[in-house]
Parts: C-alpha cells; sequence; structure tokens
C-alpha cells in the first residue's frame, strides 16, 4: 500500500470499477490539512490527467443525513492545479475542524465521461489538540 499525505494512491486500470476502501482518518482540531489524491494507470504506472474530474468528500454524523442540511463537512474539487499528472489535493479549513467530533465520511470521484464511483469511506474523527492557542 502506498501513502501520499495520508491517503493512499489509487491505481486503477483501463475501465475497472474501483474497490471501495475502507480507511478511518483524522484531522487535528483547528488546523488546515491538505490531502492529496494520486491517480496512476494500474497497467502503465502512467499517471491519469484528472483536469476534467469532480472530487467529492462528503462527512456527516450518520450516513442517512440529508446532504442538503445535515452535512458536517462538504468539499467538491473542480480544480486541480495538478491534474495533469493525476493529483487531486480536498483542502480543509479551521471551520472544518473547529468541532471535536466523529463522522462517516466518503471520498467519490466523477471523471469527464460523467462515471463516477466511491473511492474510500470510513470514519473521520476531528481530535482535539494539547495547544489551543494559535498566536
Amino acid at each position: 500500500m502506498t501513502y501520499w499525505n495520508g491517503i493512499k494512491v489509487i491505481k486503477m486500470a483501463n475501465d475497472q470499477k474501483i474497490k471501495t476502501e475502507i480507511v478511518n482518518l483524522e484531522l487535528n482540531q483547528n488546523t488546515t490539512p491538505s490531502w492529496a489524491l494520486e491517480f496512476t494507470n494500474e497497467d502503465t504506472g502512467a499517471k491519469i490527467n484528472i483536469s476534467d474530474w469532480t472530487i467529492f468528500f462528503t462527512a456527516k454524523v450518520k450516513a442517512t443525513d440529508s446532504d442538503d442540511d445535515d452535512t458536517a463537512i462538504s468539499k467538491t474539487i473542480t480544480t486541480h492545479e495538478y491534474g495533469e499528472n493525476g493529483i487531486a489535493v480536498i483542502p480543509f479549513t479551521v471551520e472544518d475542524t473547529a468541532t471535536v467530533a466523529e463522522y462517516v465520511y466518503d471520498i467519490k470521484y466523477k471523471d469527464g465521461e460523467g462515471k463516477s464511483d466511491i473511492l474510500f469511506r470510513g470514519r473521520l474523527t476531528i481530535v482535539r489538540t494539547v495547544t489551543q492557542r494559535s498566536e
């Protein structure tokens, strides 16, 4: 298993259905981390151009909560600075990590042809940090 910034590198074969990985994640309270996903072709090792892809990150208290009203953290990434190199970055803000809590989450992609799948799912824990001051 290969990791980059804490997230597994995703290897995709041509037209192969993605196997959803179950990965439990942690973020420190009141921090601004970014997670990167790297997409490569499993057969050739070539980077997959994801410039026209959308990456969705959703975290909720319960999976059955509404996407409209009950989402704790919601990210829709449509611009990828390193998309030609197969890299998508999911940035988090202090507001995203302000509340110590445990959520269920998933990360979904939709490619330029409209194909989509869930890449990761699991539990996301916002962990209280010892140092609370920021200045």
